[in-house]
């Protein structure tokens, strides 16, 4: 260990001893009575670490009792010394939990923040990681239900499945997570300085059952939705033919084409006219100060679709990405969603989901490589509290439960506050990234960055979506900074 990380380690621990001393003095006050009603309660006496790489599955299973807590480690590190204590009270203070994600870390440094209750990236990637926690009798019915399968299991990816099947069966108060770092890797364990997630098809094998047994959309050939893409666009005929042919150029033909302008040239106009005759799309035009939410709208009251993609002109498809995000957003509990977006010719990232903190939602790892993002975020499809509006598909029955965008929100944060919408409504938005499209990002009105007055509008839009979306306030169940 070098004497920075020897360092960061002697502040962590100090950190961790503060908070060990404030964790024993709520739990045992002036009479100990809260140390009586943890043993009462079977957890602080009975609070087991396990390493799923050697314990034996079935003999562990023999000696599971119903209110014990069961912490599980798949990668060799250090635990924090008051790990049992700090888990027995979080599973005694939630008596509705079944799991908690434990927060990791490596040499100290480059903490691993995990998702909650999030069904979506769990049929994708293992994100409970290197070390998660669930209650016994959890674990014991989720094996019962599964009993016949995992006896052709491995012994270690029995525990794997049944930590997943225990995540699939639950919800937001069952599946949680705490942000204290109670797990320290060592860095040969770790890939590019940072913890490594388990995913991709060896993990999809694994938990071929439950992903067979979820109720997921199948698209048939016999009946594809129409697919209503709304493009707003003002003088960027050439871009806006780039785009629309690479709509065509897409398997998925069930598709119709709205362009919505708010003002283009009469050259640029007659342009896109031609255009609209020569290639087949709906032309609106409408003479307009900017406002996306407006020309969203009007785009989305014409179009007839069951699904509605928003996209922006800037944006060229790759590959056939429609029947992949149709067949998505096609499922009852799915709200808005989204796919990994590049920058031109690069493996440079634009967006792979919005997450929501205190300073406002912002894109996540934005301008970062694909090889330099840690924990599968821009690897593996996943849960995210927000999509970028430059390409966000939903049902249209989404968007009328949602209200559709706030023409209050002229330029930013409109898509932010759709999602922010849909997730109070219920449904899980997702970000696919097993397909991609290239992003020219604010060609059409130039970047935010680089001027004071846009700088400014940015604050007050902001300030804005926060004041409506109270609830959530900086709340984000699928997300936390250091995951970048």
């Amino acid at each position: 260990m070098g004497i920075r990380s020897f360092i960061r380690g002697i502040k962590e621990e100090k950190r961790i001893a503060k908070e060990k001393e404030e964790i024993k003095e709520k739990l045992l006050g002036e009479d100990r009575i809260r140390l009586d009603l943890l043993k009462k309660a079977g957890i602080i006496d009975n609070t087991h670490i396990l390493d799923i790489k050697k314990d034996d599955y079935d003999l562990f299973l023999s000696e599971c009792l119903d209110g014990d807590v069961y912490i599980f480690t798949s990668e060799e590190g250090e635990a924090s010394v008051d790990l049992n204590l700090y888990v027995a009270n979080i599973f005694v203070n939630s008596p509705k939990t079944d799991a908690l994600m434990i927060t990791e870390d490596v040499d100290y440094y480059r903490t691993y923040y995990k998702p909650e209750f999030a069904p979506e990236s769990i049929l994708e990637y293992f994100y409970p990681g290197n070390i998660w926690a669930l209650r016994g009798r959890t674990l014991k019915k989720a094996t019962e239900t599964y009993k016949e399968y995992i006896t052709s299991l491995d012994n270690k990816d029995k525990f794997i499945f049944i930590t997943a099947a225990v995540i699939i069966d639950g919800n937001s108060e069952s599946i949680i997570r705490d942000d204290m770092s109670l797990y320290h890797l060592p860095l040969k364990a770790a890939k590019n300085g940072c913890s490594k997630v388990f995913g991709g098809m060896e993990y999809k094998n694994i938990i071929r059952p439950l992903i067979d047994n979820t109720d997921r959309w199948i698209m048939e050939d016999k009946f594809n939705p129409l697919i209503s893409v709304v493009i707003p666009s003002k003088d960027n005929p050439d871009m806006l033919n780039e785009c629309i042919k690479s709509i065509k150029n897409d398997s998925y033909k069930d598709v119709e084409i709205i362009v919505v302008d708010n003002g283009s040239s009469d050259e640029n106009r007659g342009k896109i006219t031609a255009l609209s005759t020569s290639i087949g799309f709906k032309y609106i035009y409408e003479k307009k100060d900017f406002n996306y939410s407006y020309m969203n709208n009007v785009g989305i009251k014409a179009s007839k679709g069951e699904l509605i993609l928003l996209l922006n002109d800037d944006v060229t498809l790759v590959g056939n990405a429609l029947k992949e995000m149709a067949s998505m957003a096609m499922n009852s509990y799915i709200g808005a969603v989204g796919c990994r977006l590049l920058y031109p010719d690069s493996d440079r990232v634009q967006h792979i989901g919005v997450v929501n903190e205190e300073g406002g939602a912002y894109h996540k790892c934005l301008g970062a490589r694909m090889q330099d993002i840690p924990y599968g975020s821009a690897e593996y499809n996943q849960n995210v509290m927000a999509v970028t509006g430059a390409c966000l598909m939903a049902r249209r029955a989404v968007f009328d439960a949602a209200g559709l965008l706030d023409e209050k929100l002229p330029v930013a944060y409109n898509d932010v506050d759709l999602c922010f919408k849909i997730y109070e409504k219920g449904y899980r938005n997702i970000v696919l990234n097993d397909i991609y499209m290239y992003h020219h990002e604010s060609v059409t009105r130039g970047s935010d960055a680089m001027d004071e007055a846009k700088l400014e509008r940015l604050a007050k839009e902001r300030e804005y979506l926060q004041s409506k979306h109270q609830k959530i306030g900086f709340k984000d169940p699928y997300y936390r900074r250091d995951n970048r």
